[in-house]
This record gives structure tokens, sequence and C-alpha cells, in this order.
């Protein structure tokens, strides 16, 4: 069993009972439940009263049931203080179970709502922004749509698709979704957290939802460029002259691998031919050696990180001046 406190309601969570008190299975699969708030002094105030519920789910696991207390004014502001919620179950013929433990919740006053939620990609992942406000961290709920939808919900999984990240106040209304996928339809949503202790409890008041924002990744966005970029060239044994190049590689998930320009230019850097593509084939490591370069030449070398899609980033340059005779 457990309470959730967002904006001006608290969600309890609990699992309807499948065993009586002797902890013997139930005959019977439909019962009636009621639910009553405690504040700090008084009495248990009625919530929910006599409410049909079912023992068991659809699936056959133990049936888990939300209710929702819209909290009066008086509870929904002010400062922290606890407030806890008991559920009583009833037989078919109205034999009570007894009341559950409380289980605590926080009342006072909600944090703001998170404003101006909105997303953008890039190479790196999904950037979502906010307007920055207000004291605590942010949360932000990121449903993938299509897994959420073939997915039933279950006891363990009560959420099926839904990942969560946390921004705190460093943040400066910024953070980067690092893990979201290209091609995957997202729904996300943010939350303004608070975090209170309350006589040795650690709780939690949440703001409402923010609104919805939808977004998907595409792949149009370019690698970043190789860096360490150089050129050696040299004699070999089967060939008067070659040169062999070595870069950084781009540690990009993207990436599949490099390409391999070469241009013949003038002292001033001023290209005396068009720029040629001597890797024959996409290089997947950083290194290529070309066997066609003349040493009585100077070329500028260009490479660049290529990803699945085409996308070509902008190039590390190198110039490789003539070799002597």
């Amino acid at each position: 069993m457990s309470a959730s406190r967002i904006g001006n309601t608290v969600d309890v969570r609990f699992t309807v009972p499948a065993r009586s008190t002797d902890n013997l299975p139930l005959r019977a699969t439909q019962l009636t439940g009621s639910l009553c708030r405690q504040p700090e002094s008084g009495p248990c105030v009625p919530v929910a009263t006599k409410v049909a519920v079912t023992a068991k789910a659809a699936n056959g696991e133990p049936n888990v049931v939300t209710w929702q207390d819209k909290l009066p004014a008086d509870l929904a502001s002010g400062p922290p203080r606890i407030i806890g919620y008991r559920v009583e179950f009833f037989s078919p013929a109205g034999v009570s179970g007894g009341k559950s433990d409380p289980v605590i919740a926080a009342a006072g006053q909600s944090p703001s709502a998170v404003t101006d939620l909105s997303a953008e990609g890039s190479r790196a992942g999904i950037v979502l922004r906010w307007k920055p406000a207000g004291d605590g961290d942010v949360l932000i709920r990121r449903e993938d749509i299509a897994a959420a939808a073939r997915t039933p919900a279950s006891r363990n999984h009560p959420e099926p698709g839904v990942t969560w990240l946390t921004a705190d106040n460093a943040s400066r209304g910024r953070v980067l979704d690092a893990s979201a996928l290209p091609d995957i339809a997202y729904r996300y949503t943010a939350q303004r957290r608070i975090k209170v202790q309350l006589s040795g409890r650690d709780l939690e008041l949440r703001s409402d939802p923010s609104s919805v924002v939808n977004f998907t990744l595409r792949e149009i966005y370019a690698p970043s460029a190789p860096s360490g970029l150089t050129a050696v060239g040299f004699a070999t044994a089967t060939s008067p002259f070659a040169v062999d190049l070595i870069w950084q590689p781009v540690n990009e998930r993207a990436v599949t691998g490099y390409n391999v320009y070469r241009t013949a230019i003038d002292a001033n850097g001023a290209p005396l031919g068009s720029r040629t593509l001597v890797s024959s084939a996409k290089l997947a490591l950083p290194a290529f050696h070309d066997a066609t370069a003349s040493s009585d030449t100077r070329y500028r070398y260009d490479v660049t990180a290529v990803d699945g899609h085409g996308n070509e980033s902008t190039a590390a340059t190198t110039v490789l001046e003539p070799s002597p005779h």
C-alpha cells in the first residue's frame, strides 16, 4: 500500500486482499472497500465508502487499485504536515477485515507546475527545456507510446514503457535524454518535486503534470567531426610514395564509419582540382593508407564521420607538403 501526493490530489494504491484474516483463500471474488483520511489529529474522515472491488485482475494476478483523494483547501495549503490513509474491506455479508495500518502522505502547499516544456533533437539525444521556477527538482516522465499501448500494466510493471529522468536546480531548466532512441515516438510530461522529512519519514510533494510534449528523434543530425588528424608520407618497398593517415575516432553511437577526401592545392592552399574521395569504401577504423598520392604534390586531406543514415560530419583537415626526392 502506498500514497503519492500529486498537485492537490493523493493517489492511494493498494492490493485487494485475496485471503481472509485467517489466511484462507477468499471464496468471494467481489468485495467492497472503504478509504478514510487520517489527519495529524482528529477522526479518520471517510473518502470512499463501500466501493465494489474485485480480488483478482483479468490476468489472474492480485488486483491493484488506485483511489484518489482530492484534498480540501485547508490540507492543500500551508506548511508540509502528515496525513494518513486507511483502507477497510468488507465481505459480501458485510464482515469487515479491519482497517489497515495507515499509509502516510504529505499535506500542505504543493509545488508550482512546470511550464513551457519543450523538446528538440540533437545528435546526443533529445534536449528537454522548461521555465526554471520554484524550489525542488524536476521529474521528467518519458513514455514510449507504442510500448505502453502493446504491453498491459501488471503488479510488477504498473507503467510499461515509462522511464523517469531527474533534473536538479543546477540544470537551469534543461536536461538531455541521452537514452532516447531514434524513430521512437515519445510522450513527455514534467513535475516539480519537493522532498520533506516529517516525523522521521521521507515524503514528497509533486506538482500537477505539465502539458504533454510528443517528440520523435530523427537521424538528421550530423556526427561530430573527427579530431587529431595527421598524415605522413613515405616510400615503400612496392611504391615510390604513399601516405598514412590516422585520427581520433568519434565515440557516438550513430557513427558507422569514415570517408577520406584528397585535394591537390597550391602553396596558398587554393585547390588545383576537385576534391576526390580516395577511400573506396566507408572506413570502419580511424586510419587510411593512400597508395595513389604523388610525392611532388601538396595535398589537403579531409576526413569525415558518417552515420547509418548517410549524415556526414564536418571535416578534420590536414595538409601534406611535397616530399623531397
